[in-house]
């Protein structure tokens, strides 16, 4: 970890210790909007990390903002991080400048006639952006725009985690493109993965914190006048979620490594396949060592294992991701052992590599 990358850490740690609780996630479902935390995080410059200061932006790479979407994955930040750093990046590829407000972005197909109203279904965090960007196929053609939210109707809706997730109705839309054909395209599947960065990237973060619950309510809980964590079973509960969580890490980490080098595409889809699929086991895992408990309201588990199962399915779930890795293998012209290993068919024999 670079020193600009652990000052980053440090910071977004602290921040979100000292400004999330379980009663702001609570007012949060309830329809409030963290406007503390959030002017905390616009001063900070956690809003603009990855944006280049001539745009506004504090600077920085993706990996930054990857940690600390990981740590606001951890401890279960209700606001708009992820919507915000994809539309401000979007923003910015095409010199637009960034804007301390929460942003949102669909990609889909988007049919604009006028005199017909728009709507936009499953907008993240629609009710509070001050901007959404729109990315996918516009009137049946590759593109990506951005509209201003002012004016608009919003009916509002939720995601299993409590997180809003809203119908915006546009009576007059006027979208102002940023990109039409092939550019377009592209920037549409750089959204599409960032999307799904991120949320491998809070799911991480999701995870480690569910095994600390899980470690710390095992050590604390007595039963038969033991501590949990004597038991066989629990123990068995703890070592699979402890190897799932190794697994999540050690696939971000690819994932990451990939895309600070320009070449995360077939990672970053196999980091969301593989994290998404730890998800389940790991909260079910989870509810079944905490028992009842782990079912009620007032514990704080299901602040993370609903964005689990939440988050695995945005962006593309596992078999959106497989289907995609295996149209991509399917049309290269090496074989997939090839593409795995980077090595060729001809240089491998009995299990080494010459």
């Amino acid at each position: 970890m670079s020193e600009m990358l652990e000052f980053i850490a440090d910071s977004a740690k602290k921040i979100f210790r000292d400004q999330v609780t379980k009663e702001l996630n609570e007012s949060v479902e309830s329809g409030a909007f963290p406007e503390e935390l959030w002017q905390v995080l616009a001063e900070s410059g956690m809003l603009s990390i990855g944006v280049p200061e001539a745009l506004g932006g504090v600077g920085g790479d993706v990996e930054d903002a990857l940690a600390v979407l990981h740590l606001a994955g951890k401890h279960a930040v209700p606001a708009p991080l992820l919507e915000t750093l994809g539309a401000v990046w979007t923003l910015a590829e095409f010199g637009e400048e960034a804007e301390p407000l929460p942003m949102s972005f669909v990609i889909g197909d988007f049919l604009i006639e006028e005199g017909t109203p728009l709507k936009l279904e499953h907008v993240p965090w629609g009710r509070v952006a001050s901007k959404v960007i729109v990315a996918g196929t516009i009137n049946g053609k590759p593109g990506i725009g951005q509209f201003s939210t002012d004016g608009i109707q919003v009916v509002e809706n939720q995601n299993l985690a409590g997180e809003p997730l809203d119908q915006l109705v546009i009576n007059d839309p006027d979208i102002e493109l940023l990109s039409e054909g092939e550019q377009a395209k592209q920037a549409t599947a750089r959204l599409l993965e960032i999307g799904a960065a991120g949320r491998s990237a809070m799911m991480a973060g999701a995870i480690e914190h569910v095994l600390n619950l899980c470690v710390f309510y095992a050590k604390e809980r007595q039963q038969f006048g033991r501590p949990l964590t004597r038991f066989q079973a629990i123990q068995h509960h703890i070592a699979a979620i402890a190897g799932e969580a190794a697994a999540v890490l050690g696939a971000l980490s690819g994932s990451n490594d990939a895309l600070s080098r320009g070449t995360g595409s077939d990672e970053i889809a196999m980091a969301k396949i593989r994290i998404s699929e730890a998800a389940g086991t790991v909260s079910s895992r989870a509810h079944q060592l905490h028992a009842a408990i782990g079912m009620t309201y007032e514990h704080e588990l299901h602040l993370s294992t609903r964005r689990l199962w939440t988050w695995r399915e945005e962006y593309g779930n596992e078999t959106y991701w497989a289907n995609v890795l295996a149209e991509r293998y399917l049309t290269k012209e090496e074989s997939l052992w090839e593409s795995i290993t980077k090595t060729k068919r001809g240089n491998v024999h009995a299990g080494s590599v010459v």
